[in-house]
């Protein structure tokens, strides 16, 4: 017998309300049939219609934004510890779905199998955004829960500003993903004085996907220094524990107003079930 419970995320993302409803259902239940056991996404890809939040004209950015979304409540909301894109490699079939199936497009130089001697590439949007998880968060790596100041809840805020957090085993690596799913820039403070006393986080690295950036390493900046998201964008911070690099350092604690992020286990501020990331 498993201790995973295997599903797709098709088809309940359209309307935000039970994009979360129905993740938050699936945990209830889960957890009243045996607490122990773990939701792992196998399979998603843009098949349904909700991308286009009411747009006639999308830009490729369009697509990705929406599908981080999708990667955020599955990991937050449902407490996923395994997610799956499906499919790696497409031959775009028709205009819109270079933008939707696939993380890397093939365009073959001729439309029959015999005739086909070579071809093009080209990497997708998806393909970045799906970075902005899968190379910063690890095997091993355990999601930890996100208060926010401003009050907003998932569904309040999924035209909005969306954050999740999560350490590595051994408690010397964050990784802060932010998605800024509105048409405007936007900018956060992060406070991480609830972070573990033995932590020192001095500084956070931005890789950032948006409609003229893929995965783009940028600058690092001060943990104490508000955090600029362009729009339409996913910035993934990633900050490592100095204590692990200067061990003659001490802590520090640094201070903002946006985001407060908490180590596991958090039940007394928290009733969620922080997930192991396994795979993503």
């Amino acid at each position: 017998m498993t201790n995973y419970v295997a599903g797709h995320s098709y088809f309940i993302n359209g309307n935000v309300n039970s994009a979360v409803s129905v993740r938050q259902a699936l945990v209830t239940k889960m957890n009243a049939v045996n607490p122990a056991l773990e939701f792992w996404q196998t399979e998603f890809s843009i098949l349904e219609d909700g991308y286009a939040d009411g747009k006639t004209e999308l830009a490729p950015m369009d697509y990705s934004i929406w599908l981080s979304r999708v990667i955020h409540f599955d990991l937050v909301e449902s407490n996923c510890s395994g997610w799956s894109f499906w499919t790696a490699l497409s031959r775009p079939g028709v205009a819109d779905h270079a933008y939707r199936f696939a993380l890397i497009n093939w365009y073959p130089n001729a439309e029959s199998r015999a005739a086909c001697t070579d071809g093009d590439f080209g990497v997708s949007k998806n393909l970045w955004t799906l970075g902005n998880y899968s190379r910063f968060i690890r095997p091993g790596y355990k999601r930890v829960n996100v208060a926010r100041s401003d009050g907003l809840t998932s569904i309040t805020a999924a035209y909005g500003q969306m954050a999740s957090a999560y350490a590595s085993s051994s408690s010397d690596t964050l990784v802060v993903v932010l998605i800024n799913y509105s048409e405007y820039d936007q900018q956060l403070n992060l406070n991480l004085s609830n972070i573990p006393e033995n932590f020192v986080l001095e500084t956070l690295k931005p890789y950032v996907t948006s409609a003229t950036d893929d995965l783009k390493s940028y600058p690092e900046i001060s943990a104490q220094a508000p955090v600029y998201l362009k729009a339409r964008s996913i910035t993934t911070l990633l900050g490592v524990n100095e204590n692990t690099v200067h061990t003659s350092l001490k802590p520090k604690n640094t201070s903002g107003t946006s985001v407060k992020i908490f180590p596991n286990p958090a039940s007394d501020l928290y009733k969620l079930i922080a997930g192991k990331v396994v795979q993503c």
